[in-house]
């Protein structure tokens, strides 16, 4: 690259269609973006650092393609999830067919777990990132800028004379996280309702459904960076939610204690926190915590299955005896709130252990049950197995659009029809709140997901009608 990198845009690509609402039109902003360009714009001399996040913006392909282009930037760096590709490499297209004289990165989960296909897949991205971005990314544009050899930066993959290259480095994974004390999140125009902060990153847990992108490590931000972002965001904003995107909050028990008494020690109005947990890591000194908290805390919690043997093969190291006393311990105080969060479509799953699911959840006391339906994401065991013919599942549709969180048409067990999946999805749902006598609860379910289940329906009833 002959030309000097003087502006970088980092991206999140818009939605192509809005199927679920709180992922396709979130009323947050991706912390990825904001994390990138904190570190970023604090390493980078004469270099500026822009963030753009389409989905929060509400900005289609076209209209982000059109604010790009008029922006000047040299670098774009696109993070995205499998469920985003598509739209990722339809802005990468759409740019260079507008004679974009910079230069394209891609990188995030997807392009993480399939690096050499997803360059394959597209020949507008110039560079792919894997891993986390940071430090590679910091790497690329001093290593451009000073004329470089790439062959050097960490986790990068770059065209040569029509060739893939994959640096010596590519395998080399580096974390500085920890470096980034308070993120900027001056970067958007709308007004924001919730923050989306991460605590700690990596999971020691080897779930075969779970690409991992972060690592068996775990890597903690400074408890007191996090409350004073917290603090600004909240008194600026006026936020309504604080989610914490942490794979597994109270890993270190002795730190999120202290994290949640700092939050409390804010006194801010009607906090409500939510987080995801590992139903082993929930002890009674963080249930204390969490007890005397001045607010609301609701607790998703990973169950994933009501058959015991197949909760032993997931990789997760849980029992139905850890989440029973688990559920137990938390309840016991009124301002936590339960989500159980189910998968159904396990490989080799039948009627039996789904509805085994579906009647451990609804014997739980816990406030709300999640019937996913499985979608084996790249980088998965379950993905390579399925890749392999070493499990039962099967492609209904080609594509990487159909791999959305919850409601994706695009797999079904060889003799487990899509249908049958999604008919248990929603005698799941119906089955957890009349069990539980919960029927303002479900009526408030129903209202608050009428998007996602008008979709849910219809794919329901499409693929009856077709017995696929």
């Amino acid at each position: 690259m002959n030309n000097l990198i003087k502006e970088v845009m980092i991206i999140s690509p818009p939605a192509k269609k809005v199927i679920e609402p709180n992922y396709d039109r979130p009323n947050f902003p991706r912390p990825a973006l904001a994390y990138l360009k904190t570190y970023l714009s604090k390493h980078v001399d004469n270099v500026s650092i822009n963030a753009l996040d389409c989905k929060f913006e509400r900005l289609s392909v076209e209209q982000a393609v059109s604010f790009i282009v008029h922006s000047k930037c040299d670098l774009i760096c696109i993070t995205a999830f499998t469920s985003e590709i598509n739209s990722a490499m339809q802005i990468a297209s759409a740019l260079k067919e507008n004679n974009f004289k910079g230069k394209i990165v891609i990188g995030g989960v997807h392009a993480s777990a399939l690096p050499i296909e997803t360059m394959e897949e597209s020949s507008h991205f110039d560079y792919l990132i894997a891993g986390e971005g940071e430090k590679p990314l910091l790497d690329l544009i001093e290593s451009i800028n000073s004329f470089k050899d790439l062959n050097l930066v960490p986790g990068l993959i770059y065209r040569e004379n029509n060739q893939i290259i994959k640096s010596s480095t590519f395998d080399l994974r580096f974390s500085v996280f920890n470096e980034i004390y308070k993120p900027d999140w001056s970067w958007f125009k709308r007004k924001p309702s919730e923050l989306r902060v991460m605590a700690q990153k990596g999971c020691p847990y080897t779930c075969d459904f779970c690409a991992n992108p972060n690592g068996r490590k775990t890597i903690k931000r400074d408890v007191d960076g996090i409350v004073s972002e917290i603090d600004e965001f909240y008194k600026k904003y006026d936020v309504t939610k604080i989610s914490f995107d942490d794979e597994i909050f109270g890993l270190d028990t002795d730190y999120s204690v202290e994290l949640i008494n700092k939050i409390n020690q804010l006194n801010l109005p009607s906090p409500y926190l939510s987080i995801m947990a590992h139903a082993k890591c929930i002890n009674y000194k963080l249930v204390e915590a969490f007890g005397n908290f001045n607010g609301t805390i609701n607790i998703g919690l990973g169950m994933e299955t009501g058959d015991e043997e197949r909760l032993k093969k997931i990789g997760k190291s849980l029992s139905k005896t850890i989440i029973i006393d688990t559920v137990e311990r938390l309840k016991k105080h009124r301002n936590i709130l339960i989500e159980g969060l189910f998968i159904i479509g396990h490989p080799r799953e039948n009627f039996k252990s789904a509805l085994s699911s579906i009647f451990f959840a609804a014997s739980l006391n816990i406030d709300v049950a999640i019937f996913g339906i499985m979608v084996p994401y790249p980088g998965t065991k379950i993905w390579k197995e399925m890749k392999e013919g070493k499990n039962d599942y099967t492609m209904v549709v080609d594509g990487w659009d159909e791999f959305n969180k919850q409601i994706s048409s695009g797999f079904q067990l060889k003799n487990f029809k899509r249908w049958h999946l999604e008919l248990l999805q929603f005698f799941g749902y119906n089955y957890f709140f009349f069990k539980r006598r919960k029927f303002l609860s479900w009526a408030k379910f129903v209202f608050a997901r009428k998007h996602e289940i008008f979709f849910a329906l219809r794919n329901f009833l499409g693929n009856m009608i077709l017995r696929r």
